[in-house]
């Protein structure tokens, strides 16, 4: 049985290296051009460091709820007071794919899970 995928992936390509965290919505911890560092890390919140796809929905949410099929569903608070930035930065994502060669680095995860969103969805990252 094959194990596990480590929960931090880098990908280099020539002076270009992204370090992704699987566990953490797939989002990029870390992003340098020739030994720069190009991200800032302001706190541990997860809405205030790294790359992470904004799914199933970006930015602030009015009243953080949304009307889907009449019904009005809360939507969960992500950065109090409000419901920003999906939910997908606080899922864990699995890989799909992952290529690593000379002239190619790629990265596909998908993440699953969505609580609170009301339809059924996963996002590609």
């Amino acid at each position: 049985m094959p194990s596990p995928p480590e929960p931090l992936v880098r990908l280099e390509l020539g002076a270009v290296a992204v370090t992704v965290d699987l566990d953490h919505g797939a989002r990029a911890t870390s992003w340098t051009v020739d030994g720069e560092e190009l991200l800032h890390h302001r706190s541990d919140n997860p809405v205030e460091y790294g790359m992470y796809p904004m799914a199933p929905w970006c930015g602030r949410i009015r009243d953080n709820h949304v009307s889907w099929e009449a019904e009005d569903v809360d939507l969960p608070v992500t950065y109090p007071p409000w419901a920003l930035h999906g939910t997908a930065l606080f899922q864990q994502a699995r890989v799909v794919e992952h290529v690593q060669r000379p002239d190619q680095a790629r990265l596909l995860g998908w993440v699953d899970g969505h609580p609170g969103w009301p339809s059924p969805m996963a996002v590609d990252v």
